[in-house]
């Protein structure tokens, strides 16, 4: 899976010949796609728009693909106070997931 500064997603089979383009998901966020993480079958994606979308992955004839489930608003779209007084957009720029036996937590950048 691959990122778009257009909000998009895409999802890519690699080849022995190299990667081909399986499907483009348009508007996944509402801005640029900043980050990505993959655990298991979830996969997330974070963006400009400061919201965290979960997606299952299944596997298909040809390789896999992707089926949105829930976006979560992480931060307001206004800017974010810094402990320095400074602040700066809530566009989510990283996210690392951790899987507990009885969850999974998600730490997200901004």
């Amino acid at each position: 899976v691959s990122r778009w500064q257009a909000g998009s997603l895409l999802l890519f089979r690699i080849t022995s010949t190299g990667p081909v383009l399986l499907r483009i998901i348009d508007a996944a966020h509402a801005g640029p796609v900043y980050s990505l993480c993959a655990a298991n079958a979830m996969f997330l994606s974070g963006g400009g728009d400061g919201t965290v979308s979960r997606w299952r992955v299944e596997s298909k004839s040809g390789g896999l693909d992707l089926h949105y489930l829930k976006t979560f608003q992480v931060v307001s779209l206004a800017a974010v106070s810094c402990p320095d007084g400074t602040s700066r957009g809530a566009s989510i720029k990283g996210i690392v997931c951790c899987e507990l036996p009885d969850e999974t937590v998600i730490f997200v950048g901004t």
